[in-house]
């Protein structure tokens, strides 16, 4: 069953453009000035995610403010033109799954064939939501230590988590899904909610993961805790939002395998002193990853795969 559900994964990852749910794309909104700090109403906004080349396009309202949705996790550029200024282009702007990301931007006068780049700035501030919320990226998800690399252990890197005890025994490194029973603020387990690229996530008895993707398919996931949009008013416990990576224009994959063996274990003492041999076990995870473009500014892939196999056996004296 986990190795199907990886396969559907895999599926989805095919897509051209993907609509998103509003659940895990991300905004990125702001007002658009001139020097004296007034309104430029009708000022051509354009945001471009520089690993696909998709670009979407909106003008100021009469107020000077835009706001551009719907837009997948990833890296950006914010480019704004109007007559009389010169272009302003704001480059490199990381957003993140369910980030309201605001970028304000001071016009100069000048001629619109200059180019006025802004390449680093103040960190951006989550002013426009009062949600408690953490995310957790690709880099900590690959690079932290984790049993039979399930992301979910991760979840209590956040404020008010804890690790659940309500399935109890099947709460074990061969079970993957049991550990994502994860206590928040008081609220048992099952008052969590998953969602995967928006769509639901939750086991229909125990409200614990359906789909348990590997840990090299995550763009990054984000902890909702408190104060959340309404939304998300299926649970009162985290809204965890998981956000699959997407392909690109260029290629990029990775494969991998991680061995357990009893043979390259040393025996405990009193197992040496009593002549008990280690039990044996050998534990196998692999797999690998693919995605890159099918046209290139237009339609991309990515696919999946990981295998996990546990072998065990009774203690022989």
């Amino acid at each position: 069953m986990f190795v199907q559900a990886l396969l559907v994964l895999s599926v989805l990852g095919i897509a051209s453009s993907p609509a998103f749910a509003q659940a895990t794309s991300g905004t990125i909104l702001g007002t658009v000035e001139d020097p004296s700090g007034g309104a430029i109403p009708n000022a051509v906004v354009i945001v471009s995610n520089t690993g696909t080349s998709e670009s979407k396009t909106v003008k100021t309202d009469t107020q000077g403010t835009y706001a551009v949705t719907y837009l997948i996790p990833g890296r950006y550029d914010v480019a704004v033109e109007k007559a009389g200024f010169s272009r302003f282009l704001r480059a490199g702007i990381d957003l993140q799954v369910d980030q309201k990301a605001r970028v304000d931007v001071t016009m100069r006068v000048g001629s619109v064939n200059q180019t006025v780049e802004v390449t680093s700035g103040a960190p951006l501030v989550q002013t426009d939501s009062s949600e408690q919320a953490q995310v957790i990226n690709a880099k900590e998800i690959t690079t932290l230590p984790l049993n039979v690399r399930n992301f979910a252990q991760l979840l209590t890197l956040t404020t008010g988590t804890q690790p659940g005890d309500g399935m109890g025994s099947s709460i074990t490194a061969d079970n993957p899904q049991g550990l994502s029973a994860t206590i928040v603020n008081g609220l048992p387990s099952d008052s969590n909610n998953w969602q995967i690229d928006g769509m639901s996530d939750n086991e229909a008895f125990f409200n614990i993961l359906t789909v348990n993707p590997s840990i090299d398919g995550i763009q990054e996931f984000k902890v909702s805790t408190s104060n959340y949009s309404a939304e998300f008013g299926r649970a009162g416990g985290a809204n965890v939002q998981i956000s699959i990576k997407s392909g690109t224009n260029s290629f990029h994959g990775v494969g991998f395998e991680f061995l357990r063996n009893s043979a390259l274990d040393a025996n405990g003492f009193f197992n040496n002193k009593y002549g008990s041999r280690i039990p044996p076990f050998k534990q196998n995870q692999f797999g690998g990853n693919l995605g890159g473009p099918i046209i290139k500014n237009r339609t991309f892939f990515f696919a999946d795969y990981e295998g996990y196999r546990s072998r065990t056996a009774k203690r022989r004296y």
